[in-house]
């Protein structure tokens, strides 16, 4: 028997909190939504994060390591195929502007660190360092 003495809740309230929508990319109306999806790996020997960057150059995409995070940055120009043949812009969805994501990973081998972009995947494969900062420790 269903409880009328319940308020009703806002559809999709409970949802998108518990969700996918909680954890999502920024749905605010950002520049790039749902873009910089990630995949992050570890074996003993390296992580490995596989980044969605779709439509960027290469060169435009920087990676910078540091105090255990890794930031990646990607920056997307102007388009110059906007418009007709009487030069007027008819529709713009795609858009340009500056993305960034920060990911903690520690106790990586800077020396080490690779990365390919291939199909608007970014891969950086991130050793980890031997031996580490091991900050357990051991009770007499």
């Amino acid at each position: 028997m269903a409880n009328n003495n319940l308020p009703n809740r806002p559809n999709g309230f409970f949802d998108d909190f518990f969700g996918d929508g909680f954890f999502a990319p920024d749905r605010r109306g950002g520049r790039f939504p749902r873009i910089m999806k990630t995949d992050i790996s570890q074996t003993d020997k390296d992580y490995t994060l596989k980044v969605d960057l779709p439509g960027f150059d290469k060169k435009n995409i920087h990676l910078n390591y540091d105090n255990g995070i890794l930031t990646v940055s990607a920056q997307r120009d102007e388009f110059n195929d906007h418009e007709n043949q009487a030069g007027e812009l008819l529709m713009q969805e795609r858009t340009t502007g500056r993305v960034s994501r920060s990911y903690r990973v520690p106790n990586v081998a800077v020396d080490q660190v690779k990365a390919a972009y291939d199909n608007g995947i970014l891969t950086v494969t991130l050793p980890k360092q031997s031996g580490g900062n091991n900050n357990e420790i051991t009770i007499d």
